[in-house]
């Protein structure tokens, strides 16, 4: 993917708007044709099998799953899936996302999937996806006009299917209405206003975030980018851009855990980033914040403005993102703003998307100053 220049992930964010728009009704309509012929009503347990962008879709829509439908959903990544399998699938579903159709790892565990007699669903962007040959139902959630680009587009897709059979489902099962449902249409709408705005404001890097904080991540050797619940897939998603448009080294990490683990290894050069989501989690969110104060640690912000506002320090550095938005689709909004300062950063650090050192240079030529453990992808 050499030679792919930082407007693209402008253009990507442009049309996220309209792709939203056009997007509820479609995959409603096919997820509504899967519940029951396909995935039983009764299920109890779905397993999302995915890599990358596909994978964190899978833990960003978790919540939206559980709150809307009362299924549990269990984010996989493909390799796992074929190395623990559980013996017994009963009253499971398997979805296997890629964006491409063709991603072999995912392939594979949907094969081993319906093996074991478990139903399988397959997500992809790509109409004659060869994941859809190996599925027993498919949704095709296509953008228009695709482009080579890293997963921006692709990631709301991937995400927004996910959220309309969460929300079939729930529907489905009697757990939600029809002013549920009419309130999910709405909020859909405003959320794709929301998704234009942001696309008009993040052309320039002050109105999308404090300014220190471009120039702070591309000094920083590594990135911290945290997140719980449904903001622990908004955290990974947020590194994999970083890492994809701006050639940055990050770790994604759920924000408790950081705090047993990754904080004894953790230095002033590197830079912490936390998303934060309005809900259930905000008391835990808050009180994590402030024990890393406690510590000494300072991190940067990004979250609804009114969960933000409840941060005891006012001296943390934030990113206030839109108020008025549900839970369950908080993710596109995050996501969004990730892609959009990772191009920012791409820009400070004057690299274009795949296109960082390592990636340009023949494996020969890094062998002289990279471990051999990273060179073999360990």
């Amino acid at each position: 993917m050499t030679g792919m220049k930082r407007d693209v992930v402008l253009r990507e964010l442009s049309l996220l708007g309209s792709d939203l728009g056009h997007a509820l009704q479609r995959d409603r309509a096919q997820a509504r044709r899967l519940i029951g012929p396909v995935i039983p009503q009764n299920c109890t347990r779905i397993f999302l099998v995915g890599c990358g962008d596909s994978w964190h879709a899978g833990w960003a829509a978790r919540e939206a799953f559980s709150t809307l439908a009362g299924v549990e959903l269990c984010p996989v990544s493909a390799n796992d899936f074929l190395l623990a399998t559980p013996p017994t699938l009963v009253n499971s579903v398997v979805i296997g996302i890629s964006a491409s159709g063709a991603t072999a790892r995912v392939i594979e565990a949907i094969n081993l999937a319906k093996k074991r007699q478990c139903r399988v669903v397959g997500i992809s962007c790509q109409p004659d996806a060869a994941l859809f040959q190996h599925a027993d139902g498919a949704m095709m959630v296509g953008v228009d006009s695709p482009q080579p680009a890293p997963g921006i587009r692709t990631y709301q897709a991937s995400y927004t299917a996910l959220l309309c059979m969460a929300l079939e489902f729930g529907l489905a099962r009697g757990r939600l209405n029809a002013a549920d449902e009419a309130a999910m249409e709405h909020s859909h709408a405003r959320v794709a206003q929301e998704l234009d705005s942001q696309t008009a404001r993040c052309r320039n890097p002050e109105s999308l975030c404090d300014e220190p904080l471009i120039k702070r991540m591309a000094s920083a050797p590594l990135l911290h980018v945290l997140g719980s619940g449904s903001a622990f897939g908004s955290a990974l998603h947020a590194a994999a851009k970083f890492a994809e448009i701006a050639g940055k080294s990050c770790i994604a990490k759920d924000l408790e855990e950081w705090w047993h683990v990754d904080r004894f290894g953790f230095s002033d050069e590197c830079l912490l980033v936390v998303f934060m989501h309005a809900g259930e989690q905000t008391p835990r969110q808050l009180s994590a914040v402030a024990r890393l104060g406690n510590h000494g640690v300072r991190p940067y912000l990004v979250g609804p403005q009114k969960v933000l506002a409840q941060v005891a320090d006012p001296t943390l550095l934030r990113a206030a993102l839109a108020d008025d938005i549900p839970q369950t689709l908080q993710p596109l909004i995050d996501a969004h703003w990730s892609a959009a300062a990772a191009a920012h950063l791409a820009t400070a650090m004057n690299v274009h998307p795949f296109n960082n050192l390592f990636n340009r240079r023949s494996i020969d030529e890094c062998a002289i100053d990279r471990p051999t453990s990273v060179l073999l992808g360990l």
